[in-house]
């Protein structure tokens, strides 16, 4: 999954830097804002975490 989200960071930051070459405008600003905000999720997105496995010698 991690990869994953490399790949999604990848193209966000892309679509970044082409909102920031062509924002001037109210509604530019806010591509750009949605870009950095959808960039954070996804780098904040963790995986659950998977439960201990128990030792079944007992």
């Amino acid at each position: 999954m991690l990869s994953l989200r490399i790949v999604a960071l990848l193209l966000l930051s892309r679509l970044l830097i082409m909102d920031l070459d062509t924002a001037r405008d109210w509604w530019g600003w806010t591509t750009v804002g949605l870009d950095v905000l959808i960039g954070l999720m996804i780098y904040a997105d963790r995986e659950p975490e998977r439960p201990a496995e128990q030792d079944a010698r007992s």
